[in-house]
């Protein structure tokens, strides 16, 4: 529980504002933080539902986890089971897809890329992203070159 919580407090977000977890696979190195993170969830007010993604069987871990510990939860939880080469997000400015490895068991990686066009890392002042196309949405922050 230590981990992800210093984690998030390290890159300064809040546990309200995360909407989504990614998992790439069941090794007990990558989900044996969850626990922790959807318990402090149930801490704070939150009104929207947190979305797991996560490989075959990311269900079944999520629901005997909460059974086994008898976890208190505030909130609605949804689990999605993903493959590799689908578009799991959708949004008006970017998309998230899905991409299998090989590794020893089932394992997903996740690629995020803005929908308007080519993205690149403008390093300004403060870090940003930048997009070659017209602005796209309203999180955009588009220059036109």
């Amino acid at each position: 529980m230590k981990g992800p919580r210093s984690g998030l407090r390290r890159l300064n977000l809040r546990w309200k504002k995360i909407t989504s977890i990614f998992i790439s696979h069941t090794h007990a190195d990558h989900v044996t933080g969850l626990p922790g993170i959807l318990m402090l969830s149930s801490q704070v007010d939150r009104n929207e539902p947190l979305y797991i993604y996560g490989p075959p069987k990311i269900r079944d871990f999520v629901d005997a986890m909460r059974r086994t510990l008898d976890m208190y939860i505030n909130y609605e939880i949804v689990v999605r089971e993903v493959e590799g080469g689908a578009t799991i997000v959708q949004a008006e400015d970017y998309a998230i897809r899905t991409h299998t490895l090989v590794h020893t068991k089932p394992c997903i990686a996740y690629s995020w890329r803005r929908t308007c066009g080519r993205a690149y890392f403008s390093r300004t002042r403060r870090p940003s992203w930048v997009c070659r196309a017209a602005p796209c949405g309203p999180s955009c922050r588009a220059e036109s070159r």
